[in-house]
């Protein structure tokens, strides 16, 4: 396929991210990045009228500064009477990347100190302004758009998860930016569980009666090594040829009162991941009984027993899109209009797209550039970046690759 002209303006498009970049906003601080992307949206010629802010703030589980950042806008031209699109970016940023200071390395983007970038998901956001920028300058047609750039994805995708219904409702497919290589199409994502432990044992003096409690240490001991031996945490994979996969993670443990006293309760935390949700069940359920059982073997010289409780919560729900569907076949067209192969890729970890999907949405994640990121020496590509630019403007106002 022969390579369509680029349309953006580069260094403008640089310029705007390395503006995000400069702004903080963590997950439930995201005030200023809003008002900052609020004002790039009005410049790009967006009625201050037609942004505003939702009411996630008010269901999220903490103090949010303010809720996801809105912004519906009228299709022109030939694309006017099309279904809405939806693009979406996250504002908030991992901790690690408070007081990030973005300098220029050849083609990248990386920070000047001992903290992450926090190109997650600042190049998302600024590509999608980016778009509205070049639409504007060029005089493009295209469908009518919502943009939502959504709160405290870094902290379990509350704004995707509790964006307004009545408004993704309306669009007939979204693309969301928040990954790496331009080309990567992600097309599923796992379900995800948490789970939360607390083993009850008895206190007893462990120098004098050690024998009168019950180690609350031992049950955990015990249930995750019999998890660990059976392959049921880390990569889980069971049935004929592996064909049952997910994952399975304890990643917080807090317990004991002092070295002297037998360990009388423990809390542990973890979670769970699978496509599939009969499997996910299954991971979770063995967990459970093999802590039950642990706790059910321990006993003091009294004969007093441990219990377990084990509390699950959704997080989120899977989606498989396939590579056949019509936001996917626009996105690959969009990739094969600048002369990239689209790579379909199926990513284990959570994205706002999780919650896009469950909303009724169909939505694709796209890459951005983003590299290395919650860690210090993220950096943003900017070659990746500038890609995805191009892809949103063709995705919004050029039909893809038509």
């Amino acid at each position: 396929m022969r390579r369509r002209p680029r349309l953006v303006d580069e260094a403008e498009a640089v310029r705007t991210v390395t503006r995000l970049l400069k702004i903080e906003g963590t997950s439930g601080r995201e005030g200023g990045i809003a008002r900052a992307i609020a004002a790039e949206l009005a410049k790009a010629g967006v009625p201050r009228g037609r942004i505003r802010h939702d009411r996630a703030d008010r269901k999220v589980a903490f103090d949010a500064e303010c809720g996801n950042l809105v912004a519906e806008i009228p299709g022109t031209g030939a694309l006017a009477r099309e279904k809405p699109r939806l693009f979406c970016a996250h504002m908030d940023t991992v901790t690690l990347a408070s007081g990030a200071r973005p300098v220029r390395k050849g083609s990248y983007v990386v920070a000047a100190g001992e903290t992450a970038l926090g190109a997650d998901d600042r190049a998302g956001c600024a590509a999608i302004l980016t778009m509205m920028k070049t639409l504007a300058r060029r005089k493009m047609d295209h469908a009518p758009l919502v943009l939502l750039f959504t709160i405290a994805e870094e902290t379990g995708l509350w704004g995707a998860r509790h964006a307004e219904a009545k408004t993704l409702k309306k669009c007939a497919m979204g693309f969301s930016y928040d990954g790496g290589d331009a080309r990567e199409l992600v097309v599923a994502a796992p379900s995800s569980d948490t789970f939360s432990l607390e083993i009850t044992g008895r206190a007893s003096h462990a120098g004098v009666h050690p024998e009168r409690g019950v180690s609350a240490a031992t049950v955990f001991a015990e249930a995750t090594s019999r998890l660990s031996a059976g392959g049921w945490l880390g990569k889980v994979k069971k049935g004929r040829g592996g064909r049952d996969e997910g994952t399975a993670n304890i990643g917080v443990v807090e317990g004991g009162l002092a070295t002297n006293v037998v360990m009388p309760s423990l809390i542990a935390r973890g979670e769970a991941r699978s496509f599939s949700a009969s499997f996910l069940d299954k991971i979770l359920d063995t967990i459970r009984r093999e802590f039950e059982r642990a706790a059910h073997r321990a006993r003091n010289s009294d004969g007093k027993r441990a219990k377990a409780r084990f509390v699950r919560e959704a997080v989120y729900r899977a989606f498989d899109l396939g590579d056949d569907a019509p936001v996917v076949r626009e996105a690959a067209s969009a990739a094969g209009a600048l002369g990239l192969e689209p790579v379909f890729k199926r990513q284990f970890g959570g994205l706002d797209a999780n919650w896009l999907n469950a909303h009724g949405v169909p939505t694709v994640t796209l890459g951005v550039g983003e590299s290395n990121p919650h860690a210090v020496g993220e950096r943003l590509n900017l070659k990746q970046y500038l890609l995805g630019c191009e892809m949103a403007v063709r995705l919004a106002g050029a039909g893809g690759g038509g």
